[in-house]
């Protein structure tokens, strides 16, 4: 698995209420593993402590955090990952900045995606000819925390929270029950992808690998 932690939260719809914290990370194969799941009664510091997450993976080398902007899940990681990279999910931002039309959509995509700093800093002078008031809202947050170029560690090419979403997105009908249903369910759920990962690789040879070469 990748030293990497992708979180988001969805608002429950039962009786009770409250927010559904989820936290996933990527393999090799860039497919979701589900780490953790909880219910709070709200995205609020206390909630997104991730003390329990940090009790058990401990303290991983490199290890880069991906989320959306929320001032609690912010608090959060610099309160109990500090030596982390925090990055923020670029989708969201597009949203906050108003960069979703189809008319700058995708130039704010090549600039959050561009390798080289001059590339990154050429596109930014054209965000800021045709919208300044974006232009404000990109740099106000930290560039490193959203751009690849001048992100200072490795997330791994995940821009986005996409794939803790992907999760949350699956609960849309199950919301509404109880709380201890719901967990029970995420776990039939992890038992039943890794039960047919396992079945469909477990006549698969072994293969060596190749190993990596540093250059």
């Amino acid at each position: 698995m990748r030293p990497l932690i992708i979180i988001d939260a969805t608002h429950l719809k039962g009786t009770y209420q409250g927010t559904n914290l989820v936290a996933v990370g990527m393999d090799g194969n860039n497919q979701i593993i589900s780490i953790a799941t909880g219910v709070s009664q709200g995205e609020t510091s206390e909630s997104w402590t991730l003390r329990k997450l940090k009790d058990c993976i401990g303290e991983v080398p490199n290890l880069a955090i991906i989320s959306d902007r929320h001032y609690a899940i912010i608090l959060a990681c610099k309160t109990v990952f500090p030596n982390s990279l925090h990055g923020f999910c670029s989708r969201h931002l597009m949203m906050n900045c108003g960069m979703q039309s189809e008319r700058y959509k995708v130039l704010y995509w090549k600039t959050c995606k561009a390798y080289t700093e001059q590339e990154f800093d050429n596109l930014m002078s054209d965000i800021q000819a045709v919208r300044p008031d974006a232009h404000h809202k990109l740099v106000e947050p930290r560039i490193e925390k959203w751009s690849r170029a001048k992100c200072p560690a490795n997330r791994y090419n995940y821009m986005t929270s996409n794939s803790a979403e992907s999760v949350n997105a699956l609960t849309k009908e199950v919301r509404k029950i109880p709380i201890t249903a719901l967990m029970d369910w995420y776990r039939d759920r992890l038992r039943k992808w890794y039960y047919e990962r396992r079945e469909k690789h477990k006549d698969s040879q072994d293969e060596e690998l190749t190993p990596c070469t540093k250059q």
